[in-house]
């Protein structure tokens, strides 16, 4: 009897990697997570490597890699330049990394911004543009950009550590700044090369989610295990993956990103461009994305427990909010904490607690601390309703974020729209996995297979009274026109 054949999802996230092994029909069979560096340390496109490595001997001892049939990726927002032996010239350069941000407005003028916009869908101003940050390396680390070969994405380059192939997916060229995602062709704009003083021979060929970036080399084979000659599909950007692997295939359903950053992002069959949101290809032919990321979501409770209540546990901080009454005596926070990227694309912000009263606690912060980004939700979700997005029939969640109970709930009371939560764990894996099951053949048609295996484990519904929370949302945005008014808009 022929063993069946196993997929081997990775996903690169902002602090560690997972790889997760899944059957023919799908199902994780098991999953293995390693950080790429020690607390404090840099990370290094090296160190995505090396926890790749240290991955696979685990998931051996636990299944045979030699079924493995096909390995796809899913990777965060962060690009490092290479040289021919793809080895590391520049820093990695993370989403979070405002300094392109600012240098930006230094060097051009609303009217770029409008330009580079129509041509590309992006944002000049924006964190997490590849083109902004390859721009801010060429002239504050010439000798790097002189010496790089090729920029890469995280999965770009564990891809190509596998293959030789240098590769970027096509949701992720949506994001550069240098491609146009509305259009059939996978090419570079050589005018928007020539605007940013970029040289199109240090990008990497753009290939749709579900295409193959090549086989695994023997060298490759020889150190981790895994068979050569077998496909290694290009995948996709965490978020979309992640999309992909809730089950989303159009708008009736929206995606809560969740995690460090977070935000919504939905799924539609033209696409729609908006300065304040991001615009990409969707892993599924003839589907865009809208995305607006938040700069900081689920890390803003890290943040708190850190530097507002040291001491306190992630388990202290839930206690405390759900201590606080709902709304938190009246106090606001302003989530934009150290820049924002949805809605102001601006490093131009501060986070903000409004309106004390002598009778708040340290629970009541905590609590609007919750609330504030929920109102920063609801803001991603008017915006989506005015480009034309159909209001959708609930909102998908998986991951860390839906063990937070009243953090579901209170996202849920703004939108007034019901959650959905899935059980499926590590779910940007299970998206690069169903990329990859495509590429062999064994989902030929994924948009089929997701729309029959659909479910929910659990459904959160809005509380009432809906007007009380639109009364508190209208508050939130009221302090955000005042505090946040000296922020130029960008409505292109």
């Amino acid at each position: 009897m022929v063993a069946s054949p196993l997929i081997l999802g990775v996903d690169l996230g902002t602090s560690s990697l997972k790889a997760v092994l899944y059957t023919d029909r799908m199902e994780q069979l098991c999953s293995v997570r390693r950080g790429y560096a020690p607390p404090g340390a840099s990370v290094t496109a090296e160190g995505w490597w090396q926890a790749l490595l240290s991955a696979l001997p685990e998931l051996a001892g636990r299944a045979e890699l030699s079924r493995v049939a096909c390995v796809s990726f899913s990777g965060y927002n962060a690009f490092v330049g290479v040289d021919r032996a793809l080895r590391q010239t520049t820093p990695v350069m993370l989403y979070y990394n405002t300094a392109p941000c600012a240098y930006m407005g230094k060097l051009f003028q609303d009217c770029d911004g409008q330009y580079v916009f129509h041509r590309s869908c992006a944002n000049l101003f924006g964190s997490g543009i590849m083109a902004p940050g390859i721009r801010w390396l060429r002239d504050q680390q010439s000798e790097a950009y002189a010496s790089t070969d090729c920029f890469l994405f995280s999965n770009g380059y564990v891809a190509a550590r596998l293959t030789g192939q240098r590769t970027m997916d096509a949701s992720r060229a949506s994001l550069t700044a240098l491609h146009d995602p509305r259009g059939a062709a996978l090419t570079w704009d050589e005018d928007l090369c020539r605007f940013f003083g970029i040289s199109p021979a240090k990008l990497p060929a753009i290939k749709n989610c579900w295409e193959a970036v090549g086989t695994v080399m023997p060298e490759a084979a020889s150190v981790t295990g895994l068979p050569a000659g077998i496909p290694v599909a290009v995948g996709s950007m965490d978020s979309l993956c992640a999309a992909l692997g809730n089950g989303i295939t159009g708008a009736e359903q929206m995606l809560d990103i969740g995690g460090s950053a977070g935000g919504l992002a939905c799924v539609s069959d033209r696409p729609r461009a908006h300065a304040r949101l991001y615009l990409s290809r969707y892993a599924l032919p003839g589907r865009w994305c809208n995305n607006a990321p938040l700069m900081s979501s689920a890390r803003l409770f890290d943040w708190f427990c850190e530097k507002l209540a040291p001491g306190w546990s992630m388990e202290d901080f839930i206690r405390a909010v759900d201590a606080s009454p709902c709304f938190a005596r009246g106090l606001m926070f302003l989530p934009y904490v150290g820049g924002a990227r949805y809605p102001y694309w601006s490093m131009d912000t501060q986070g903000h607690f409004l309106h004390f009263s002598p009778e708040c606690t340290i629970s009541d912060m905590a609590r609007a601390v919750v609330e504030g980004l929920s109102c920063a939700y609801r803001s991603i979700l008017t915006d989506l309703e005015a480009l034309g997005v159909p209001a959708p029939q609930c909102i998908v969640a998986a991951g860390g974020d839906t063990r937070f109970g009243t953090w579901v709930q209170s996202r849920a009371n703004y939108l007034r729209i019901p959650y959905h939560l899935n059980d499926t764990p590590e779910v940007s894996a299970k998206g690069a996995a169903l990329l990859g099951a495509n590429q062999i053949g064994l989902i030929p048609d994924l948009a089929a297979y997701l729309s029959a295996h659909a479910s929910a484990h659990q459904i959160v519904e809005p509380e009432e009274p809906a007007a009380a929370f639109a009364e508190h949302y209208q508050a939130f945005q009221a302090d955000c026109g005042l505090l946040y008014q000296h922020i130029p808009s960008r409505d292109w």
